[in-house]
């Protein structure tokens, strides 16, 4: 059993494409249900109508960049996105600890103690995400991330999936969401 199958496959399912069983295992059916995904457009203007012109379908890069998270957080950016007041983008999930030591050794990150870096359990516990504005990454909108921050820390109340934001830190961390540790320890 391979825990970034399952997670693809629970992925899937939450897309609608039946994978097979959630087993862990590449079989033909996870396959094929992988290619039809993978076709799907990265907006659907039924879904963004039926929401007052709010939500959107993460492409396929920001699906690429959750292989190895925990199926939980990834729940929550899927079912985010669908009523999201802003488009985003996720531009990190599971990382290496040599990724790690580059990102502090630049400045970007605070900590080599990172939910991104895989746990014990095989997966990673944070991921970061970007904003998308006439089709271009947008770093400077802080008023739209803050907005985002706010409805994603909402969704994720609703599914009962108690995580961390980083634009609620004394440093702002804007792009950045985490599970919570106590809640989540990843033995």
């Amino acid at each position: 059993m391979d825990a970034c199958v399952k997670t693809n496959q629970m992925l899937l399912l939450k897309l609608g494409i039946s994978p097979g069983p959630i087993d862990g295992v590449m079989g033909d059916l996870t396959e094929a249900a992988i290619a039809k995904g993978l076709a799907l457009p990265d907006r659907t203007p039924e879904h963004a109508q039926s929401h007052g012109g709010k939500g959107f379908v993460l492409n396929e890069r920001s699906v690429g960049n959750t292989r190895g998270v925990h199926p939980d957080l990834i729940n929550v950016f899927f079912e985010a996105a669908k009523s999201s007041p802003h488009e985003f983008i996720i531009t990190e999930g599971l990382r290496t600890v040599e990724r790690q030591k580059e990102l502090v050794a630049k400045g970007f990150s605070k900590t080599m103690n990172s939910r991104h870096i895989k746990a014990k359990n095989g997966l990673g516990h944070a991921m970061d995400l970007a904003l998308i504005k006439n089709g271009k990454v947008d770093w400077k909108d802080l008023a739209a991330y803050d907005e985002l921050g706010l409805h994603i820390k909402r969704v994720a109340k609703q599914l009962g999936v108690p995580i961390k934001w980083g634009g609620d830190w004394s440093w702002k961390d804007r792009p950045h969401y985490q599970l919570r540790w106590r809640n989540y320890p990843g033995t």
